[in-house]
């Protein structure tokens, strides 16, 4: 039930934009009734297939194969879906200006409508496929993160952030071994997963995720939830993932092997709600933090940046976050920023400590990217300065099982 209203309000936003783009390019165009007919055939079947798409999320004994086709179609046209509502949306707002400057001088009224579908028509599809490629390439990014009076025994420590794969019934199994090959290429000291691995149960996904037990480094991997864990049995994964050599943190402090660094992680404030059961608590920096020593460096795995905040957060000198996505896909990360505070990159916080927001390292809906590239993300602690980033190759997505 507690899906009902969202349900419902995500079908009527649907209509009315397929309602929408049905007019704009096929009806107020005028090309003839038999092109108004096929257009609404195809947007129809086009929005039935998000909303199967999110049905077999939850359905069992449909055919894996059938419904990875569905929820790829599904899950392209919604990325999709926003450009074309934004390019079409903006050539008809430009043939509205013209309209009220110009007057009659404009020129045909049917030209310029039929103009300006098509203009928002092949914008919208040259986006998309931009988007679709820059998808396919998870860059390498690497940041130098200044800490004071850093011990001579830390400079240079090097932590691989992996964040928000979102591994589902469109990832493939070939794309996770191709992540886990990049990870381990660069021999970080730790592996930092900081949530939203997954989307699905453990009965699903675990032959996909099943290749980051190869993941490697000198001190470890660890996890700790994000919020779309919650929509996907959280009590399962906290159980499973341990088994593929994966740590997890849930409101826990780990004092890394010999040296004075702590690696902190909270679970996402998701876990909180007493809708999910069998979740484990929800976040407490402060009984996280309990253990840190003064002089010990601290480093914080925290799904949302809005989780990065606290009296305890003064003892924090680093913080690791994903879940915006940076917006992923243009023009969101205008709407991230009224829900969260900070969007993609390094911060530095009032309380001095250091932020870095990740990008993620997958996609989630449409496996699109547009102006927020995905990325894995190398961070070495360094002797004091400013932060600083470069980026560099990328990691091409492997082909379908």
């Amino acid at each position: 039930m507690r899906y009902l209203l969202p349900a419902l309000i995500m079908t009527t936003l649907l209509a009315a934009i397929h309602t929408y783009l049905w007019h704009r390019l096929f009806k107020a165009p005028a090309w003839g009734w038999h092109w108004s007919l096929i257009g609404a055939i195809v947007l129809s079947l086009l929005a039935l297939s998000v909303v199967a798409a999110m049905v077999l999320q939850f359905a069992e004994g449909f055919p894996e194969g059938a419904a990875r086709l569905v929820a790829t179609v599904a899950f392209v046209w919604m990325g999709a879906l926003l450009l074309f509502a934004v390019s079409v949306g903006a050539a008809d707002l430009l043939r509205w200006l013209v309209h009220l400057c110009l007057g009659e001088r404009a020129g045909s009224p049917i030209m310029w409508t039929r103009g300006a579908a098509l203009v928002g028509a092949l914008s919208a599809s040259a986006l998309s496929i931009v988007a679709l490629i820059g998808a396919s390439s998870p860059a390498l990014k690497r940041i130098d993160i200044p800490v004071t009076g850093l011990p001579a025994s830390l400079r240079g420590f090097t932590i691989l952030q992996l964040s928000d794969l979102h591994v589902s019934s469109i990832t493939r199994r070939e794309w996770v071994s191709a992540v886990v090959e990049r990870a381990n290429a660069l021999n970080p000291d730790i592996v930092a997963i900081t949530g939203d691995l997954v989307d699905g149960s453990v009965e699903k996904l675990a032959h996909d995720v099943a290749p980051l037990a190869g993941l490697k480094s000198r001190l470890g991997v660890y996890f700790t939830t994000g919020n779309h864990e919650y929509y996907s049995g959280a009590g399962e994964w906290l159980r499973h993932l341990p088994t593929l050599g994966i740590r997890t943190l849930q409101n826990e402090l780990v004092e890394l092997e010999g040296l004075p660094i702590d690696l902190v992680g909270i679970p996402d404030a998701t876990g909180a709600s007493t809708s999910f059961t069998d979740a484990g608590p929800g976040p407490d920096l402060a009984k996280a933090m309990a253990r840190h020593q003064q002089g010990r460096v601290a480093v914080l795995m925290a799904h949302q940046p809005t989780q990065c905040r606290g009296e305890a957060m003064r003892e924090v000198d680093l913080a690791l976050s994903g879940h915006t996505h940076g917006g992923q896909i243009w023009p969101f990360m205008y709407l991230v920023k009224l829900q969260q505070p900070f969007v993609s990159g390094l911060y530095r916080l009032a309380n001095r400590s250091w932020l870095y927001v990740s990008n993620g390292t997958g996609t989630w809906g449409p496996p699109m990217r547009l102006g927020a590239p995905s990325e894995l993300t190398l961070l070495t602690l360094v002797e004091g300065g400013d932060g600083t980033g470069t980026e560099g190759e990328g990691l091409t997505r492997a082909p379908g099982r």
